[in-house]
Formats: C-alpha cells, sequence, structure tokens
C-alpha cells in the first residue's frame, strides 16, 4: 500500500494538524465535522483525482480537499514490485477550535437568574413546531419576520402574560430577507407562548421570583417553518455578566450616546431597546433593536451600544456559549430646547 513519508498514519495527522486552516463560517457557528476524501496516489506518489465522498457539513469540503491537494508525495504502491496507481480514503476531523475569552479572571457572581421552560431550549423549540401554525397569507407570501415576545412568569412558574414588543420600527442587522412582522405573525407567536408550556420560576439570590423571558421567534418564509434562533442560546446554566453590572453599562452609554440634533429639533423621546448576542469570547455584536423610539434614536443607541467592550460569555455546563442580553436605552429631553444636544438618559436592568 502507499505510505505517506514519514511514520505512517500518525505523520499524515500531523501534516493535517499543522496545515489546517478552520473555515471562518464554521467557526463563527461553532460547527464541528468530518470529511472522507478519496484520492488516488500515482506510481511516482503524487496525489491526484481527490473528491469528496461524505461530508458531516459542505462548510468544510474545500478545506478538506486543499489539505489532499497539498500534501507532498507518497510513497507509491507496489503490485509484483511495479509501482501503480492506489486509491485511499483518508477521514479529515474539524474539531472546534478552543474558546479564548477576552476578559480574564474570575467572572461575578450572579445573582439573578431568568425563568426559563421545563426542558430548556429543546422543549421551547418542540412546543413551537407543534402549537404554532404559520399563518397562511404569510405563508403564502413567503414573508420571513423575527418576533420578539416577552413572557411573564410568576414565582410559582405560572404564565401570567406574553407580550410582544413594540415593532414599530425594522429590526436592524438583521438578515435582509427579514421584513417588519405583521399583526398576524405578531399575534401567533404571543398566542403560542401564552400556554402549553411549563416554565421554571425566576430567582433573585437563590429564591422563586417573578420574572422575564424574552423569546426571539423566527418565522422562516422560505421554508414555511417556524423555529428560534438556534445558533443562540436562550437559557443558558450561567447568562453572560458584565463588569461592573448594570451601573457600568449605564455610566458608558451616559459617556457614549448623543442626542441626534435632528431628534431633538423634532422633540422625538421615547425608550429603544436593543437585543444584543454575546459571542463565545464574550465580544458583544450584532444589535437589533427591539423596541423603536424613533428611527434616529433607533440608530444613535445602535451605534453606540456597538462599542461596547467585551463581557463575559454565557455558559452552559461550565463552556462557554453564544448568548444575548437586553439594554434599554431612554432618550428624554430635559428642559426647553435651547442648546444642540441636551443629552440623553440611559437606563439598564
Amino acid at each position: 500500500m502507499p505510505k505517506f513519508r514519514g511514520s505512517g498514519s500518525d505523520s499524515i495527522y500531523a501534516f493535517i494538524n499543522k496545515n489546517r486552516q478552520y473555515p471562518a463560517e464554521a467557526a463563527a457557528q461553532r460547527l464541528d465535522g468530518k470529511v472522507f476524501v478519496n484520492f488516488v496516489v500515482n506510481p511516482t506518489g503524487a496525489v491526484e483525482h481527490a473528491k469528496i465522498v461524505k461530508s458531516s457539513n459542505p462548510v468544510f469540503e474545500a478545506e478538506a480537499l486543499r489539505l489532499v491537494q497539498m500534501m507532498p508525495a507518497w510513497e507509491p504502491g507496489k503490485q509484483n514490485g511495479r509501482a501503480v496507481h492506489v486509491a485511499q480514503t483518508l477521514q479529515i476531523n474539524f474539531p472546534l477550535p478552543p474558546v479564548q475569552p477576552l476578559l480574564p479572571g474570575p467572572r461575578p457572581v450572579t445573582e439573578a437568574y431568568p425563568p426559563k421552560p421545563v426542558g430548556g431550549q429543546e422543549a421551547l423549540a418542540a412546543h413551537l413546531k407543534n402549537t404554532l401554525p404559520y399563518p397562511e397569507a404569510a405563508r403564502q407570501a413567503k414573508t420571513s419576520a423575527l418576533v420578539f415576545v416577552k413572557v411573564l412568569i410568576d414565582s410559582t412558574g405560572q404564565v401570567l402574560d406574553a407580550t410582544p414588543f413594540s415593532t414599530k420600527g425594522r429590526q436592524r442587522n438583521a438578515s435582509k430577507a427579514l421584513q417588519a412582522p405583521d399583526k398576524e405573525l405578531i399575534a401567533a407567536a404571543t398566542s403560542a407562548l401564552h400556554t402549553g408550556l411549563t416554565w421554571q420560576a425566576a430567582k433573585r439570590n437563590g429564591k422563586a421570583v417573578k420574572g422575564s423571558a424574552v423569546v426571539p421567534v423566527l418565522f422562516d418564509g422560505l421554508s414555511g417553518t417556524v423555529t428560534l434562533l438556534n445558533q443562540i442560546r436562550l437559557f443558558p446554566t450561567e447568562p453572560p455578566a458584565i463588569p461592573g453590572g448594570p451601573d457600568a453599562v449605564l455610566r458608558f452609554l451616559s459617556q457614549n450616546v448623543k442626542y441626534p440634533p435632528s431628534a431633538l429639533r423634532a422633540g422625538s423621546q421615547g425608550q429603544v431597546i436593543v437585543f444584543l448576542e454575546v459571542s463565545e469570547e464574550g465580544r458583544v455584536e450584532n444589535p437589533i433593536v427591539v423596541n423603536s423610539a424613533d428611527p434616529e434614536l433607533d440608530s444613535e443607541a445602535v451605534r453606540a451600544i456597538s462599542q461596547m467592550p467585551p463581557v463575559y460569555p454565557a455558559l452552559e455546563n461550565g463552556k462557554p456559549v453564544r448568548s444575548f442580553f437586553l439594554v434599554p436605552v431612554t432618550f428624554t429631553i430635559k428642559g426647553p430646547i435651547t442648546r444642540p444636544a441636551p443629552g440623553a438618559r440611559a437606563y439598564t436592568r
């Protein structure tokens, strides 16, 4: 049989580990996988005719082919003492690269945990799949939208209310295929979260208390299905933690939010609530306005929040996971309008 120049299979995998480049798309989605590549070692030892025979995800295939095609010459296979063409199949693994948190040191102690469904995110996804029909008009129009629903849970785990966030403004930085949700989609998502799901109550300092959870419901018009934002863990074991807590966020916003002059002249004010993803490294990214006050105020809130420093990522079973938190920014005009930008007040909770 052909032999990789070195000490057999160990040398092959040493070569792969040294030269493998983890695809950026897979890293962003925290995907791992494996690819099986078939190739021929010709009588000179060169590798040719490489092709994919099986893979767990297409995102890894180009890199697997690149690795095989860049391999140095093998010792060719022989039959009756003569070098011949021999087909080989190689498994190339793509393990998840280790996460390097941006913030060193111990994370702050978590005092408050939001409510979560019994059975976690998987139980919630199954509930939506079984109880939330895609509104027919939206299905026919292939409408895709993201609806954020706030579910209020009492201290015994009972659902008190489910209400949508304001949809006055379109979600920002979301997929271009997403549209502002219409009333039918909002009503369907809200109704599905009112009943039929068992919840665990929120906790503060170990005691069950009344609390709320935010559920982003994704209507996918292309497939006609209703899902969650599956790349985000909605109910991690440990939620993201902000160094310095809410007061630190308040100080940051007070120093960085600028009241847009034209919004000030128009007397526009109100609260903007921004949904922020927190990466496994603790990077704050992908802001989406879930409660709109005014397009200009929305833009300014997103601009300022996008500059937030890293936070401690959420943890699930001790491992960092992609999660989210909400940042409310309240724009209030103080006194008569005599200056270009009297300021913006920001509240967090």
